[in-house]
């Protein structure tokens, strides 16, 4: 009995410990989490009704669930013509014109406070000033899918889109980030080489469908879309 009456002890005090320690856990996200959403709100954002292409109250609310943090957003008005896709693609990358500004564009989740919030440390680590950031929900992110041939209300992944068309998503499009605004070129071929030979895609792929299911149960999601930051060229929406 004595054994017994141990054991019993020894159990309750390691489930008290893992209780304490999942209570500081959670004081520690929830004061992160304040600290990242008043940073994030400092920055302009676009009312509903506005020329935001998507009504952002379709946009999945973290009190969904996990599990209804879907793909896919309605549009509030039509989708644009492939021609007037194709010219909204060719002010944006101008290949034709000489010095033009040919730098990737970053399409990210506008209404996502993690999102943003990602962008943000982007924006800092950018150095180079190499990447362009716009919000999917926005009427240039809609006309850059179409030209890809992504649909335009596939919100599950933010996107890398390139002057020839090319398009880079989940897992790829986060290396294809890091390899070009790395400080240095040879540092962006380094880490790209070494993300694809240490981990698989699948396993890339997976571990951000999580974190993209779950992103506004993390910080919360806006009613509204951001708007570009003014005096930087690299925010184009």
């Amino acid at each position: 009995m004595p054994a017994v009456s141990s054991r019993v002890r020894g159990f309750f005090t390691l489930l008290a410990a893992f209780q304490l320690l999942g209570m500081r856990a959670f004081v520690f996200r929830s004061q992160v989490s304040t600290k990242l959403v008043s940073r994030c709100t400092r920055h302009r954002w676009i009312p509903q009704g506005s020329t935001a292409r998507f009504s952002t109250a379709s946009a999945p609310s973290s009190s969904s669930g996990s599990g209804s943090t879907g793909a896919k957003s309605q549009p509030e008005s039509p989708r644009p013509s492939m021609d007037e896709a194709q010219k909204t693609f060719n002010k944006v990358f101008p290949v034709n014109t000489a010095g033009a500004d040919l730098r990737p564009v970053v399409l990210f989740d506008g209404v996502c406070m993690f999102c943003n919030r990602g962008i943000d440390t982007l924006l800092a680590l950018d150095v180079n000033r190499k990447i362009r950031v716009a919000p999917l929900q926005s009427e240039l992110g809609c006309a850059l899918m179409t030209v890809c041939g992504r649909d335009p209300d596939d919100l599950s992944s933010m996107l890398v889109v390139e002057a020839d068309k090319s398009l880079f998503s989940k897992s790829d499009a986060a290396i294809r980030i890091a390899e070009v605004a790395a400080p240095h070129p040879l540092l962006g071929g380094a880490l790209e080489r070494a993300a694809r030979l240490l981990l698989p895609q699948e396993m890339r792929d997976g571990a951000y469908d999580t974190v993209a299911e779950n992103r506004y149960s993390i910080l919360g999601k806006r009613e509204e879309c951001r708007l570009p930051d003014p005096g930087d060229d690299r925010f184009i929406a």
